[in-house]
């Protein structure tokens, strides 16, 4: 695609921002070719520009259509390394896209039809899944990237999803999560309820951006307070206190004062910061759990426990 999107901005929470968008569709459709195995495979797009509140986002979909491009036939099965074409040289990874607060790649796949019935909650099965989870996680990120960690696994809609990305190892944090389909149930509540997870992933991102914003003053102000420790010791604490200062001893008692001053500005500021960060985690964090409430009360016989664990686990004690 190297068409650039137009916007237009309007007034609201939640805006879609594609310019020309109607009321049925606010995403603008494009389609190309990659190929695989010498084989032509056809791939379609959405691209949907929003603003939520004070945030600018882009929700970017691919996919291999349903129906081959006589929309006749449905598509035959891809290999794993079809991800790999939807990635050329790691143009989604975090590095290229350079977003300010973050960003969630989701890989969908569905398992073979002949196995989408098993019992996938043994033991046996899900070690299977889970490697398929790590091998389609290889195929879509380039040889010369390391893959991020591993984090946790659990259901969602019925089918197994896997998650990679650890939020308290902020080095080249890169969140992504790998959603094998078994059923067609899955599928289909990941596209009725899209724009609630475009929200979720949204307030998720910037309450671990403003985390990791938050530790890294943290450990400013840890290292000035000691800094200051120490200067307030070596530079005050030989002052006579019961004799009179010469005019020289006079000048640098207040170049210091001034010192002081300023240190003390300086650190004011990094706590000002603190509450800041500490504030944005506090706001985004209500409101992905009220948008995970949302979400739940449309779907109340759904466990959405694996969605919960993003503010249930020891790391959240930090955040929340």
């Amino acid at each position: 695609m190297t068409k650039q999107l137009e916007i237009e901005e309007e007034s609201g929470y939640r805006v879609d921002l594609l310019k020309g968008k109607t009321t049925d569709d606010v995403a603008f459709h494009f389609g190309s070719n990659v190929t695989l195995d010498n084989t032509s495979l056809a791939v379609t797009g959405v691209a949907t520009p929003l603003r939520i509140q004070d945030t600018y986002g882009l929700a970017l979909n691919l996919r291999r259509p349903e129906l081959e491009q006589n929309q006749t036939q449905r598509t035959q099965p891809v290999s794993s390394s079809f991800l790999k074409q939807l990635n050329p040289a790691g143009c989604l990874m975090p590095e290229e896209i350079s977003s300010a607060l973050g960003q969630t790649l989701v890989l969908t796949v569905w398992y073979t039809e002949q196995k989408r019935f098993i019992p996938w909650k043994l033991l046996q099965n899900r070690q299977e899944l889970r490697q398929l989870a790590d091998e389609c996680l290889r195929a879509f990120i380039p040889d010369q990237i390391p893959c991020p960690h591993f984090n946790q696994e659990g259901e969602l809609f019925g089918s197994p999803i896997f998650e990679y990305g650890v939020p308290s190892q902020p080095e080249k944090y890169c969140h992504i999560l790998v959603w094998i389909f078994l059923e067609a149930e899955a599928s289909d509540k990941l596209i009725d309820y899209y724009s609630n997870f475009i929200n979720l992933f949204c307030y998720r991102n910037k309450v671990i951006r403003a985390y990791q914003l938050n530790r890294q003053v943290y450990q400013v102000i840890k290292d000035q307070y000691q800094n200051i420790e120490q200067y307030f010791d070596s530079t005050f604490k030989h002052w006579p206190a019961s004799q009179r200062l010469s005019q020289a001893e006079l000048n640098k008692f207040k170049e210091d004062i001034k010192s002081v001053s300023q240190r003390a500005l300086d650190y004011s500021r990094l706590l000002r910061d603190l509450y800041h960060y500490r504030l944005t985690i506090t706001i985004n964090a209500e409101n992905y759990k009220r948008e995970l409430r949302d979400i739940s009360g449309k779907l109340p016989q759904d466990d959405l426990s694996f969605l919960e664990t993003f503010f249930n686990r020891p790391l959240a004690k930090v955040f929340f």
